[in-house]
């Protein structure tokens, strides 16, 4: 295991191999190069009991294993998580501040994904997840790829470019989508827009083009 904590802060400005977890701890910045990358055979967490934030440029990799952020996250560059083809959640307790930097996640099939408040306009890519759900997300494109079981948006989106949202399971939109081009959300489950849900695009919207999910309410 490798176990790091500082009262003060943390640079990880090489990358790390860890055979299995990896806990990085600091009650000041903790800033992580884009070189900083971390594999690890384990879970990977970062500010699990200090309050100290986090600047991030590198990827974490891990081998079905969780990577768990409890302080706010800034992006220092583009950032991808990977837990690994079949498990491991992917959990933000708090903000994200992409500086317009791209943040990808790939959680595999059985993995959750779940993220706070996402500002700054960067590209939020996401691979595959099983539950994800989504605060508040300010971003340029978004694009989900796949959702094994559920997708549900309970923050307002904001895109400036396309947003497109692709589920194996459902999908619940519970506030309001305000994109710059086009829209695009097609499940193989429920679609459920709730009341609140307003879709406002300066491009095409189309839901179901290509799944056979049906759509519990929809305001368009």
């Amino acid at each position: 295991a490798m176990d790091i904590d500082s009262g003060g802060t943390i640079a990880l400005n090489a990358a790390v191999t860890a055979s299995t977890t990896v806990n990085i701890d600091a009650s000041g910045l903790t800033t992580v190069a884009a070189a900083g990358d971390i594999t690890a055979s384990g879970a990977v967490a970062v500010g699990a009991a200090k309050t100290g934030l986090l600047t991030t440029s590198g990827n974490i990799t891990t081998t079905n294993d969780n990577i768990t952020f409890t302080r706010a996250v800034t992006l220092g560059g583009a950032v991808v998580l990977d837990t690994g083809a079949n498990a491991g959640n992917i959990l933000f307790s708090s903000t994200i501040a992409s500086a317009a930097n791209a943040l990808t996640l790939d959680a595999g099939t059985a993995g959750n994904i779940t993220l706070g408040a996402l500002t700054g306009n960067g590209n939020l890519s996401v691979t595959d997840g099983a539950v994800q759900v989504y605060a508040v997300l300010t971003v340029s494109a978004l694009t989900i790829t796949d959702a094994t079981t559920s997708v549900t948006f309970g923050g307002a989106i904001t895109a400036t470019s396309a947003m497109d949202i692709d589920s194996g399971g459902t999908i619940a939109l519970n506030a309001a989508v305000t994109a710059s081009t086009t829209v695009n959300i097609d499940a193989s489950g429920l679609t459920t827009v709730h009341a609140d849900g307003d879709i406002t695009a300066s491009g095409a919207v189309a839901v179901g083009a290509a799944k056979t999910g049906q759509i519990g309410r929809a305001h368009v």
